[in-house]
């Protein structure tokens, strides 16, 4: 499940039904990344997910709207996510090389390649 925590009320969370894999939270949305490998994003959980197209096994968000997540074959992806209008096509961009995880915040986009250690794409 994922837990749900308020700012300032660090630990006392609020379970929300489901099973995810992976979580993200940008400035609009919340992302998950369900067992099976498919994303739905929510303003609100306890009111329910909407799907969006693209597996991924891993995902993170900025607070400017971008999304971004690595696929089961290691490529990075990113879509900006908070805008897009048709949230169930939205227009995923491949980003070169491989990784196997992904972090996305104020200081840029950084990204683990295997044993090789982390880097910025």
């Amino acid at each position: 499940a994922v837990v749900s925590t308020q700012s300032g009320h660090y630990g006392r969370g609020t379970k929300i039904p489901g099973e995810y894999k992976d979580v993200a939270v940008g400035d609009q949305f919340i992302w998950v990344i369900k067992p099976n490998g498919n994303i739905a994003r929510s303003r609100s959980p306890r009111k329910g997910w909407e799907s969006v197209d693209g597996a991924k096994t891993q995902i993170d968000a900025t607070d400017d709207g971008f999304v971004w997540g690595v696929n089961s074959i290691l490529r990075i992806w990113y879509i900006d996510g908070n805008g897009e209008q048709d949230v169930r096509n939205p227009t995923w961009h491949s980003v070169e090389g491989r990784k196997k995880q992904i972090s996305a915040g104020p200081a840029g986009i950084w990204a683990i390649a295997g044993a090789n250690g982390g880097y910025y794409p």
